[in-house]
């Protein structure tokens, strides 16, 4: 016997993703310029002598994680679920949303999704450019078990950011960050 009610509505996943759109794609910019490029900057040669090798890559790899990763998992995990949320400010969207037939646990786990989904990929994307500029570059995949540890990092950042944020949002609507 099937359930009647889902933990996940499609029609909000996709208006949530829609409506978010410019937020994970400055959120992949910035990954973007901050892993393959600064990378691929770290791996050219200074006058014909290579000042990296590949732990001093993989160090810089995990350091992106630890500095810059927590203030972005933060802020645009925080951002894109107030961003998701903002209908519980707004009366007449309020109104729409609760007279279908969706809970409300169905709402936060989809706006959970949505989040985790608009963080998670993108950087899951950067870290296969950045692996494919280590290849081009010359190290191979070397530099792998540094890019997987950092995903996972950045993952569990994410996990843990969206998780409160929506939290936040959704328990306590007057707190919500938009």
């Amino acid at each position: 016997m099937q359930l009647a009610t889902s933990f996940f509505d499609k029609t909000l996943a996709l208006k949530g993703l829609k409506r978010t759109m410019p937020l994970w794609l400055v959120h992949f910019v910035i990954w973007v310029l901050a892993m393959p490029v600064m990378v691929a900057n770290a791996m050219d040669s200074v006058l014909g002598v290579n000042h990296t090798d590949i732990l001093e890559v993989g160090e810089y790899i995990l350091y992106t994680v630890h500095i810059g990763g927590t203030l972005m998992s933060c802020f645009f995990c925080a951002v894109i679920a107030g961003v998701l949320n903002n209908y519980l400010m707004n009366a007449r969207s309020t109104s729409f949303y609760h007279s279908l037939p969706v809970r409300r646990s169905t709402i936060y786990t989809t706006h959970l999704l949505v989040t985790l989904a608009a963080t998670i990929l993108p950087a899951a994307l950067v870290g296969l450019m950045t692996l494919g500029v280590e290849v081009a570059k010359g190290y191979g995949l070397s530099g792998l078990p540094a890019l997987l540890q950092w995903l996972g990092i950045y993952i569990l950042q994410c996990v843990f950011f969206t998780g409160f944020a929506v939290l936040d949002t959704t328990v306590f609507p007057t707190a919500s960050v938009m």
